[in-house]
């Protein structure tokens, strides 16, 4: 697996979490006489001031790790990974990290279990309210035979009538469908359908929260959305207990408990996948889809790693551990 990854310095609007223009200066100096780190940064100025950089970088980077020592001297602060600021009364600078994980077949091959994802666009959702049902509006995506993918603004996946047939003839476990209305629908656009399970996922072990790291639950709703919370990790792996995941027995797809996305009503469960269906879609050359990792572990075991201990020393907060296990 290679990483890379971004670090986002900035000179936030308000009182109580910015840099001070001296220390944003300062970051401007930094890379002053490095010509790399120059084309690395990306500076914009904000009609109110506020200045952002951008430093993108890979993990093995040689400059990487003198860059994060000069940002910490200016700064006084370590990284967070969310974008705000966990404590807003604590005043002072601000930067995050986000590491984007990136997977060869051979990592993907080693997961008991994958997360499916889709990079490929299919159609847009329409306004939502209130959790109300999902609704497309029609476009020429539609008309594809094997048509498979996300369902912007929200983190839905959808799959035409042609696909589901095949899915069902080769016996996937677990596998269900919820439809998808289509708003101005023409005679070629085939059905979408919001691919299901019967099965259930038991409750993940990482952590739910919002933009701003506070714990939230899957019935708490509010505007700062709420996420899984796996360090500066992008993608994040979920993590199941071993003896929760057994006591289910085989299938190929499930759907997890926890609800997240941005939002109010976007917020959408993400589908747990085998190493099956990875080799079904594979087969049947589906277009457009992606994996993470899903791993199994056992109680006290270590949720991820943290790759920052020899540059910036101990992580913020302690790494979370798997909890015990609860009766399903």
């Amino acid at each position: 697996m290679k990483i890379s990854g971004t670090i986002i310095l900035s000179e936030l609007p308000t009182e109580k979490m910015r840099l001070s223009e001296n220390q944003m200066d300062h970051a401007v100096a930094l890379v002053a006489n490095d010509l790399e780190m120059q084309a690395w940064f990306a500076r914009y100025q904000q009609p109110t001031g506020r200045r952002h950089w951008v430093f993108s970088f890979t993990f093995d980077h040689p400059s990487l790790r003198p860059m994060l020592k000069l940002i910490r001297e200016s700064t006084g602060r370590t990284p967070t990974p969310w974008r705000l600021y966990k404590n807003q009364e604590d005043s002072g600078e601000h930067y995050f990290i986000r590491l984007c994980r990136h997977y060869s077949p051979a990592d993907l091959d080693k997961a008991p279990l994958l997360a499916l994802f889709a990079t490929h666009w299919l159609a847009k959702m329409a306004p939502r309210d209130n959790c109300g049902p999902l609704q497309v509006i029609g476009n020429k995506m539609l008309e594809k035979p094997k048509a498979f993918g996300r369902l912007d603004p929200y983190i839905v996946r959808g799959m035409n009538s042609g696909l589901i047939e095949q899915l069902k003839e080769r016996g996937i476990r677990g596998f269900a469908v919820r439809e998808i209305e289509i708003l101005k629908r023409k005679p070629q656009h085939q059905c979408i359908w919001e691919p299901w399970s019967t099965v259930t996922m038991p409750p993940c072990c990482l952590p739910l929260v919002n933009d701003w790291g506070e714990k939230c639950g899957p019935a708490d709703f509010n505007n700062r959305g709420c996420h899984y919370e796996c360090g500066p990790y992008m993608p994040e792996e979920k993590v199941f207990l071993r003896s929760e995941v057994e006591a289910l027995g085989d299938f190929d797809i499930a759907v997890c408990r926890e609800h997240v996305g941005m939002g109010n009503n976007d917020r959408f469960p993400p589908l747990v996948v085998s190493q099956r269906f990875r080799k079904v879609l594979k087969e049947l050359k589906v277009p457009g889809v992606a994996y993470a990792p899903v791993w199994l572990k056992d109680p006290g075991e270590a949720l991820w790693v943290n790759p920052w201990e020899e540059i910036l020393g101990s992580y913020p907060e302690p790494v979370p551990v798997a909890p015990p296990g609860t009766a399903l």
